[in-house]
């Protein structure tokens, strides 16, 4: 999550004399340079807050607060600024979707679219730092051993704790007073299940483990015991999946709707582009997961966080669709150590005593018991926030705070010094956008940087608690075996890549790439997949999963269904986009600011305006490639497969000229594709002869290099930190106001909305997550917890 605010109270709301009406700027000349005054003031503190939305449509192009232009500098670098070629027209909406009607589900028939406790918080262990660097790459085994001294005690009382349970239970039901009553503090208890004891549907369920800022690339995942023996071991990994935003907001924005980041407009955290308010203002909450999922006779849960932006001040406008929702809220959302949630949009709850992973984890538990009592398949969807970077009280840390239990683990790790690991001027200094100025990171930056990747270690040994007893409990309730079980992050993260201290954000593969494995019915276990797979993929996976019948799918989806993969995955790419289960290109995209999640942030700059740009991945068996356009006109091109860790720009060159064509041209249609055109996106490009391109290969025939060098260039007006129409064109093929475009159809506009960051009016008393609380039971939780008062609820 990245704090950023664009107005101030004051400043007025932006509104366009004709809403409706497009005026083309694609050629235009750029404004003057905006003074650093100018920019929107970046606040110490998210308290009494109010930003401001305004809508793509109603942007007048000026600076006033609310929306924000910064111009495009003059490169300083010897970069390659593509200008605006001829214009090729696109294979028409109707060979194209003839071609896709009977593959690909829900086509549009509209025109012209698409189917520490002993450390200082807050401050580097030196003695850790000192130490000899431990093996960049470790198992899992490794930290078992670090946990022997907490978990040895953990499961030796796993006996008695669940005979109490049991027991507990079995009184419960003698006295007739069923799940959940009868326990202290239980206001916030939903108990309704539907009916039934232990009769289960013979349609599976899901449960979606999602944390939030994981990285894959750094090898996270392999600290997390549960997870490898549980879900890797007995499961399929796909190491290919990725987020087509590496944002929160955004990226659980395509999970939630299954379109890409460009078409729900959700571009960022906090308004104009993004948040909860401007998610049910353009009235995406009324169709996505939940509700399809209840066509097909599922109750659906959710437990933790759902969206940047859901808080004190909006918790009664209940996230529609979910039969139980217990959600996190800000401003207590970063406060790992005093954890608030609403429950169905009650008054807010405070835990006061416990770790917000540890309150995710019981209640997730408690919701697996009331929903094994009930009759209908179900989904419950557990998304704790870390090993997102939090606070101690109003104190940020630039770190994750792990449970009490966890801060001492690992205390020689260092992040792995992989090649892009702080990397020296002959590679950094080609890269675009704001990455090619920043100085090689000081021993002082390092050492953070270290002690935050140890930080985020510990954090996410609690989420992998959350797996190992999920596991136990629908084995518990003989509910494994039709139970899949999918674990993933919202988007990954960087530590020391390419320079960044830390942070998300970047198009990067430790950004972008995620962890990603499932276990449940058909799925082959300890196998690894390499076909790729995106967020935007999962609520088409989850209506097959559901059996709802295509024709009530919806027509907007811009992913496919990921079940054939889950039962028969490949150990290699796949052929490409139109082929198999292969899928070749992946659509990346970013707007906002974007901030160095470290102490030495402002230092260096942070926040940064010119970060937005559009980038092309391609991932196929004998070639893959990464080609990005910054709004500011630098151009960044890589051949990963010789050069996986992404150094060496080849644009300054100029020596892949051909192949940067090609990808133009891809990435004219990703940039701004819908449906069927994010699933295959060479069929729109349609060269001279007429022939169906499906790869990378094929159009890089010598026949076609003249068709791909007159191709119109991706480009950007300004740099702009929302998404606006004028400013991203020309597009491919053409938007206009008949076929409107980038899913404007699904969502209603959005303009003037408002939001508060509460204050913070409780804090707490120290560090929680202790060992003995690793076993905690739900009656330990409530009898702890209270409701805010009205006081501590207002914003004001």
């Amino acid at each position: 999550m990245v704090y950023i605010v664009l107005s101030r109270a004051q400043d007025a709301p932006v509104h366009h004399s004709h809403p409706h009406r497009r005026t083309s700027t694609r050629h235009g000349k750029l404004s003057d340079v905006i003074s650093p005054s100018a920019r929107p003031a970046i606040p110490s503190s998210r308290v009494n807050t109010r930003v401001e939305a305004v809508d793509d449509d109603e942007w007048d192009g000026k600076n006033n607060g609310a929306a924000t232009s910064t111009p495009m500098p003059t490169p300083s670098r010897s970069t390659a600024v593509s200008i605006p070629g001829k214009h090729v027209a696109p294979r028409s909406a109707n060979e194209y979707m003839n071609e896709h009607k009977d593959t690909t589900p829900g086509t549009s028939s509209r025109p012209g679219l698409l189917s520490p406790e002993s450390q200082t918080p807050g401050t580097p262990d030196s003695t850790s730092a000192s130490k000899a660097a431990a093996s960049s790459s470790a198992p899992a085994a490794a930290a078992a051993t670090d946990r022997t001294s907490s978990t040895s005690f953990w499961r030796s009382w796993r006996g008695i704790v669940i005979m109490v349970a049991a027991s507990s239970l079995a009184l419960g039901l003698g006295l007739g007073l069923g799940l959940g009553l009868g326990l202290p503090n239980n206001q916030n208890r939903d108990t309704t299940t539907g009916g039934g004891n232990s009769i289960q549907s013979t349609k599976p369920n899901i449960v979606f483990i999602m944390s939030d800022d994981q990285d894959k690339q750094l090898n996270s995942m392999d600290y997390q015991s549960a997870i490898q023996r549980e879900l890797v071991a007995k499961g399929t990994q796909f190491v290919n999946h990725y987020t087509n935003t590496a944002l929160c907001c955004p990226s659980r924005s395509t999970i939630l709707r299954g379109q890409t980041v460009h078409n729900t407009n959700l571009t960022n955290v906090q308004l104009p582009g993004g948040s909860y308010n401007k998610w049910v203002a353009s009235g995406q909450d009324e169709e996505y997961i939940p509700h399809w999922l209840q066509q097909a006779g599922y109750r659906n849960e959710y437990v933790g966080k759902i969206m940047n932006g859901f808080g004190t001040s909006n918790y009664k406008t209940v996230p529609k669709g979910w039969d139980h929702s217990d959600m996190l809220l800000e401003p207590y959302i970063d406060d790992f150590n005093t954890p608030v949630f609403s429950a169905n949009g009650e008054d807010p709850v405070y835990y006061e005593g416990f770790h917000q992973t540890d309150v995710i984890r019981i209640k997730a538990l408690d919701r697996l018991d009331a929903l094994a009592a009930q009759e209908k398949p179900f989904s419950l969807f557990i998304s704790p926030f870390a090993p997102h970077i939090g606070s101690i009280g109003q104190k940020a840390q630039s770190r994750p705070i792990p449970c009490k239990r966890h801060n001492q683990l690992f205390p020689d790790v260092k992040v792995p010094r992989n090649p892009n690991w702080n990397p020296d001027d002959e590679y950094q200094q080609s890269k675009g956008g704001w990455l090619g100025f920043l100085p090689k990171m000081t021993d002082t930056i390092i050492d953070f940087a270290d002690y935050a990747y140890r930080s985020r270690l510990q954090a996410i040994q609690s989420i992998d608690e959350i797996v190992e007893d999920v596991i136990a409990k629908l084995e518990e309730k003989e509910l494994l075996n039709n139970t899949y079980v999918i674990y993933t992050s919202d988007n990954g993260y960087h530590v020391g890549q390419h320079r960044v201290p830390a942070g998300k954000s970047l198009f990067f593969s430790e950004d972008t790439n995620l962890p990603f494995v499932v276990r449940g019915p058909n799925v082959p276990q300890n196998v690894t997949s390499k076909v790729p797979g995106l967020h935007l993929d999962l609520a088409p996976t989850f209506l097959e999963i559901a059996g709802l019948d295509r024709s009530k799918w919806p027509e907007f989806f811009d992913g496919r269904s990921l079940l054939n993969q889950w039962h028969n995955p490949q150990t290699s790419n796949g052929d490409g986009s139109g082929k198999g289960n292969g899928k070749e290109s992946i659509n990346v995209e970013y707007w906002g600011l974007a901030s160095i999640e470290a102490p030495s942030g402002g230092s260096l700059g942070s926040p940064f305006y010119n970060t937005t740009y559009k980038t092309i991945r391609t991932l196929g068996e004998d070639q893959s490639w990464l080609y990005t356009k910054w709004c500011n006109g630098d151009a960044e091109l890589y051949n990963t497969s010789d050069d996986p860790y992404e150094l060496t720009n080849l644009i300054p060159a100029g020596a892949h000229k051909r192949v940067e064509d090609r990808l133009n041209a891809l990435l004219m249609v990703t940039k701004s594709c819908e449906q069927g055109s994010c699933r295959d996106p060479w069929g729109l490009i349609s060269p001279p002869d007429g022939a169906r391109l499906t790869t990378l290969g094929q159009a890089l025939d010598a026949s076609y290099d003249k068709f791909f060098a007159n191709f119109e260039r991706v480009s950007f007006n300004q740099c702009l930190t929302f998404q606006v129409t004028d400013n991203e064109g020309p597009y491919y093929p053409e938007i206009t106001d008949e076929n409107s475009g980038l899913g404007r159809a699904y969502r209603k506009p959005t303009s003037g909305l408002s939001y508060k960051f509460g204050t913070r009016k409780i804090t707490a008393n120290g560090l929680h997550g202790t060992a003995a609380q690793r076993n905690s039971t739900y009656d330990e939780l409530t009898s702890s917890s209270r409701k805010l008062t009205a006081d501590e609820i207002n914003t004001s």
